[in-house]
Parts: structure tokens; sequence; C-alpha cells
């Protein structure tokens, strides 16, 4: 599996407009430490189930400076033809203002798998572009694989508020891979709702991408979970 953001990965790692912010604790010295914690019904990457459908559990813990910069650990549980095993990722980067609602977003993303020798690491590096207004975030990121350059992905995603907690969100992207992969060239989307209840984030989303059946791609993706920020 490529890397993901945060966010999910994902993106979802630095810049994680797509999902509703981690809860922050102060540490002092411009410190601060959040993480959360997911289960879901399955896990998608680029469309696609990383866990042929079985349910995955992921996590992680974050540290943002005042500045700007921040580092950050995820963790996913994923399972498919090599087997069932761990996929780490360990972020860094910096976010920049450029006014009082946009912001630039810089940094360095490396995974490794435990479980999955054969898969080695990775290292890409992603720069984007943050927007927040009152009721919705946007955001626009390109990730590149460095440590081999065997992919590019391009991002765009968002949510928006819909009032009593609830909240739509949206993904729009494309991946091209190494031309000698057989699933190079892919669009994959993503649509769902949300709900914040008792301290829980309750999401669930329809996913899929325009990779073919012959290329190993699948039928969309239906994802429910269940998340805790802390």
């Amino acid at each position: 599996m490529m890397t993901k953001p945060a966010i999910a990965l994902a993106a979802a790692l630095a810049l994680a407009s797509c999902q509703p912010a981690f809860a922050d604790t102060y540490l002092g010295a411009g410190l601060r430490w959040s993480g959360e914690l997911t289960l879901a019904s399955n896990d998608t990457h680029w469309g696609e189930s990383t866990t042929g459908g079985r349910p995955a559990l992921s996590g992680g813990l974050r540290l943002d400076h005042d500045s700007g910069a921040y580092l950050g650990n995820r963790n996913v549980s994923l399972r498919n033809t090599d087997g069932q095993y761990l996929e780490m990722a360990f972020y860094g980067g910096y976010r920049a203002p450029l006014g009082e609602a946009i912001a630039l977003d810089l940094g360095l993303i490396q995974s490794r798998y435990p479980g999955a020798p054969a898969r080695g690491s990775q290292t890409a590096a992603y720069a984007g572009l943050v927007y927040a207004a009152i009721g919705w975030r946007a955001g626009a990121r390109i990730e590149s694989e460095v440590s081999r350059g065997r992919y590019t992905e391009l991002l765009l995603h968002g949510d928006y508020a819909l009032g009593l907690d609830s909240y739509v969100f949206a993904e729009l992207g494309a991946a091209s891979l190494d031309s000698s992969d057989p699933r190079n060239g892919r669009g994959f989307g993503a649509l769902g709702v949300g709900h914040a209840l008792a301290g829980l984030d309750l999401r669930l989303g329809y996913h899929a991408s325009t990779l073919s059946r012959g290329k190993g791609g699948g039928s969309g993706q239906v994802v429910g979970s269940i998340g805790a920020r802390f």
C-alpha cells in the first residue's frame, strides 16, 4: 500500500481538513499534543480496500508547536495478498499562514510495514494549501514518493458543517504510478456524512476509484467508522 495521509493518513495527517480536528492538550513552551483512535468497517486507499473488506483499527499521536512545526505518527492494521500487517507512518512538517484563512503546508512522511518485510519502507514529500472559514474547510495537496519515485498523488478535499454537530465531507483525487505498474493512472473519490456524538466522531462514506477489475480494482466501498479524539 502506498503512503496514506492521514488522514489518511492519510492526508489525513498534515492536511486533515476532511476530518474533524484532533483535540489539543497544551504542554507549555508553545507545544500541544493530540491523538485519535478509530475503528472502521473497512480501510480504503485511492478508493480501493486495503483490508479485503475487513474492519481496520487505526490511531496516532501528533505534536504541534505555535511556530507551525509539527511531528506525528499514525498506525493502521492492513490485510491483502501479503497477509495481515501494520502500516506505521511517521511525518513532520511546517504549516505557514498566508493570510487569515489560508495556510501553506509542507512536509515529509515515511511509511514502514512491520510484519510485511517485502514491502520495505518508503518516503514521500507533500505540499498543499488549506483553507478554513466559518462552517467549512477545504484543501489541495500533491504528494510524491522521493525514495523510489513510484507514485505521485493529487488530492482535493473538504468538509462543510450542517449544524446539529453534523457535517458532509468529500474528496477527489488522481494517482500516477510507475509506468511498469499495471494499475498506473486512476482517479478516486469519496463522499459521506459525519456526526459528533458524546465525544465520538461517527462517519459513513462511499469510496470508489476508476481502476478496472482487470487491473485489480473492485466495486465501490461503503465505509462506516467510529473515532475518538483526545
